[in-house]
């Protein structure tokens, strides 16, 4: 499996609490399906699905399509876990977040792989923000939130419903 090995303990700590549940599982970008067959093997009641844009990377389970495709993205319906590995590029990952975060199941948890091509130019679209940027102002809305003695007349939405965002080198999960 390609996937970094501080990935699969990472997982392996979000979701073995929730390996015996009937969950459904989406991970954005399947390559030759090695990450697909790893999630199947160890979690086998959840239902996995791939999505990737390559028409190389059909097989069982397998949707052929643009993570940035809203309409496709709301096709697919809810799930419980989302795994973005897909293109990297900042308008992908925020569209794909913005899209099916919504969608996601209470409880749900949301992980974006590799994303520190925030941090590197060929990933970043001209004139937008970062996924890293992005997501910090969820934080900051979060912590808006949770401060019940600001005296601030002004508060923020956290209309995602974001409950928590747990950065790690590389990735990050978002939880519903």
């Amino acid at each position: 499996m390609t996937k970094y090995a501080s990935f699969i303990s990472l997982y392996d700590h979000y979701f073995t609490p929730s390996k015996e549940k009937k969950l459904r599982l989406l991970e954005i970008g399947v390559q030759d399906g090695t990450s697909l067959n790893w999630f199947r093997r160890n979690y086998p009641n959840w239902k996995v699905v791939g999505l990737d844009i390559n028409e190389d990377s059909r097989g069982e389970d397998i949707v052929i399509g643009d993570q940035s495709d809203v309409e496709l993205l709301y096709k697919l319906g809810s799930f419980d876990i989302v795994i973005d590995d897909g293109s990297h590029r900042m308008s992908d990952q925020i569209t794909s977040f913005r899209t099916l975060f919504r969608l996601m199941n209470k409880g749900g948890i949301y992980a974006i792989e590799d994303i520190h091509t925030s941090y590197w130019p060929v990933f970043k679209d001209l004139g937008r923000e970062t996924t890293v940027e992005y997501l910090k102002r969820h934080i900051d809305n979060i912590q808006n939130l949770a401060d019940s003695r600001s005296n601030s007349n002004h508060k923020t939405e956290n209309p995602l419903g974001i409950t928590s965002i747990h950065f790690y080198p590389s990735i990050v999960f978002i939880l519903k």
